[in-house]
């Protein structure tokens, strides 16, 4: 008779349907630089990038076409839901007329622990859960979650102190923000699922992996924090005492505005530009006075002005019975993609992923590439059924304990 799978976490919460629509700053666009429609050149985007901005300075910039929500809290938003059909038509041509069931992936809550926390779920099958960065929310996913969720119950939560969440006055620690995916995970009935984090995320996820293993059946490490101290000299100078005092002055809700309009102009030239819209998207939330003292404290937990503060390195042994992938866009400036090396050469059979035309997004940036390499790992991995026990077997290996008195 085989043993019972390890129990992630338990019935720690109540939750409640999808009681929300879609915020319309969940509805941005695709990555990178391109004209939908047609062949458009660099140069003619950067002169309707020029255009654009030049109507809105001068008063000219367009309403939104009807059915479009006046209100866009970030850039480059598409008037289409945020569906699994949306994605189909983006990757394999338009979607069949008769097609009545394309999911849509609406904000849903739970309360756990006193604190509302919103989430996205659709799908059926084993489960993913995929964490999104600092300053970010499950919008991040937006672009990949629909595909996804055609095999899998995928799980996109809003972390605390981020996008819809609550925003508590508590502990925004990498270790309180893996309890957190641990109870959310009990609180939903799912006992483990294949964990994906992005940035801060990455961070979330080694965490989760460290203190819940029994949760975890393989591991996605996207442009991951946590792994070296080198990181963006911007999130450095953030992390300088006093700059909460600045950010007012950083992040004024007037420039949020014309941000806006512009991505307004933009999608009605047909225009996307993904990794300025995710940067755009975390300038864009903290223009908001009530998401920065949260964020303040969450990037205090892993940075300092010299850098990062928290590294998983010396411990990265502890993932070789975890199925591991590591994905990095080389051209990301915000994490250097030598950390990706450094990671895959530290924890035994991961495998690695660089992909050359992707910065730090790589899952907004180059969604199609990402998704290809994300499921031919998860279906060429076995999920791992790693507890306690294991746990502490292998550290006992590291470190054996030495006789007495020695």
């Amino acid at each position: 008779m085989a043993a019972p799978r390890p129990r992630c976490g338990g019935p720690v919460g109540r939750s409640s349907p999808a009681t929300d629509s879609l915020d319309p700053v969940d509805c941005i666009g695709p990555t990178h630089l391109v004209a939908v429609g047609d062949h458009t050149t660099r140069a003619s985007q950067q002169q309707t990038l020029v255009d654009a901005w030049t109507g809105i300075a001068a008063g000219r910039h367009t309403t939104p076409d009807s059915g479009t929500s006046a209100r866009f809290p970030g850039v480059f938003a598409v008037d289409a839901p945020f569906s699994g059909a949306g994605l189909r038509s983006r990757r394999h041509g338009p979607s069949d007329p008769g097609e009545t069931t394309a999911m849509t992936f609406e904000l849903r809550h739970i309360t756990i622990h006193g604190h509302d926390v919103r989430y996205r779920m659709a799908g059926q099958g084993p489960a993913l859960l995929l964490i999104h960065g600092i300053a970010g929310s499950s919008a991040a996913w937006r672009e990949v979650m629909p595909a996804l969720a055609e095999r899998y119950t995928v799980i996109a939560p809003d972390l605390l102190g981020h996008g819809h969440s609550a925003k508590p006055l508590g502990d925004y620690s990498l270790g309180a923000y893996a309890s957190g995916m641990r109870d959310l995970l009990g609180a939903l009935g799912v006992e483990q699922a294949s964990v994906v984090g992005q940035s801060f995320g990455g961070g979330v996820a080694l965490q989760l992996a460290y203190q819940h293993p029994e949760c975890c059946e393989r591991l996605v490490l996207v442009d991951s924090g946590g792994l070296g101290r080198e990181v963006s000299w911007m999130l450095r100078f953030m992390a300088l005492p006093g700059s909460e005092y600045l950010m007012p002055l950083i992040f004024p809700s007037f420039v949020r505005e014309k941000g806006n309009q512009l991505s307004r102009e933009l999608h009605r030239r047909g225009l996307r530009m993904g990794r300025v819209a995710e940067m755009w998207n975390a300038y864009s939330s903290l223009t908001e006075s009530d998401n920065r003292p949260a964020f303040v404290r969450t990037l205090r937990g892993v940075i300092d002005p010299g850098g990062q503060t928290v590294s998983a390195s010396d411990r990265l042994y502890l993932a070789a019975p975890l199925p591991t992938l590591i994905v990095w866009g080389e051209q990301d400036t915000i994490i250097p993609v030598a950390h990706a090396h450094a990671a895959h050469e530290a924890i035994p059979h991961s495998r690695l992923e660089v992909i050359a035309e992707a910065g730090h997004f790589p899952h907004v940036e180059t969604p199609e590439r990402f998704l290809e390499v994300l499921l031919d790992f998860l279906d060429t991995t076995t999920p791992a059924h790693f507890g306690a026990s294991d746990l502490q077997h292998l550290l006992h290996e590291r470190a054996p304990l030495a006789p007495a008195g020695d």
